[in-house]
């Protein structure tokens, strides 16, 4: 489970994101408290096997084909998305090689280095004070808007995932100010990197909601909401401002942000309001978020 900042209480057993837990229809008839949120979310879902088939197929095109790896230690580095692995030091040695391969194909290597950090060892080993700093600047630089959308939306993952141990928590949260930045630079976003950057900024958010410079967190959170399309993110960064909202010293500003920006007010006003069965989740949240207003 993910570490917790200090002081927060344990989470609820039922995770509304995903899971067994995950918050259904069904439910909202018995309030739940969605806010404020406190435990970090992470993705797991992997499909080890399709990655292992593309690093196979881009291991031919690096290079002059004579750095190309081995089919063992192909085997080793998909082994590191695998939740409890056991590594060689060469094969986190290896990945960190690997995530200098062109822009074109990196993103498989992304995609095991966003499950391995789930990894007490290897989180610890990816975001060490040697390599981290300088891995957590590779992956903003992965974040510019002419970037690739397959490798924007993998970096934001692999931060998301970096809260599943201390020493990538720390180096996110270091960099705090430059991810926010570069979330709200990002203009056209997938579905699916919807959902990465609402939950990059609600692992921010579960982690910042106490402290006083978390008013920059809520403009970003609410400079997203009023762009996002798919229904799960736009849950994601709604429980996230609802959870800086809940606990920030800076309740006033945040309200008064919130409040100010017509698009997002009254789309809350709308939400609240919403018989949809589709929107149940959003509908609750909203209306817990109206009544700290």
């Amino acid at each position: 489970a993910a570490r917790r900042p200090a002081g927060l209480p344990p989470p609820q057993a039922a995770d509304p994101f995903t899971g067994s837990g995950a918050y259904t229809t069904s439910a909202a008839n018995t309030e739940k408290a969605l806010i404020p949120h406190d435990s970090y979310i992470r993705f797991d879902q992997a499909n080890l096997k399709a990655i292992h088939d593309k690093l196979r197929e881009f291991n031919s095109k690096v290079g002059d084909g004579l750095n190309a790896l081995t089919h063992e230690q192909l085997e080793n580095i998909v082994k590191l998305g695998e939740l409890n692995s056991t590594h060689s030091f060469e094969t986190v040695t290896l990945l960190k090689k690997m995530l200098e391969w062109p822009k074109e194909i990196l993103f498989p290597v992304l995609d095991v280095t966003r499950l391995a950090v789930r990894n007490k060892e290897l989180n610890g080993q990816i975001f060490d004070t040697t390599y981290g700093p300088t891995f957590i600047k590779y992956l903003l630089s992965l974040l510019a808007p002419d970037n690739m959308p397959a490798n924007q939306m993998l970096a934001m993952r692999v931060l998301v995932n970096a809260f599943c141990d201390l020493p990538g928590e720390m180096l996110v949260l270091a960099a705090r100010e430059s991810v926010v930045h570069c979330i709200m630079c990002l203009s056209h976003l997938n579905n699916n990197a919807q959902i990465a950057a609402a939950s990059l900024l609600l692992n921010l958010s579960v982690a910042l909601a106490q402290q006083a410079d978390n008013v920059d967190l809520a403009d970003g959170l609410i400079h997203l909401l009023t762009r996002i399309t798919d229904n799960e993110a736009y849950f994601r960064g709604l429980v996230a401002l609802g959870t800086l909202l809940a606990e920030s010293p800076n309740k006033l500003q945040i309200q008064s942000k919130i409040v100010s920006n017509t698009q997002l007010h009254n789309r809350l006003k709308k939400d609240c309001a919403s018989t949809d069965p589709s929107l149940a989740k959003i509908t609750q949240c909203s209306q817990q978020i109206a009544r700290l207003l």
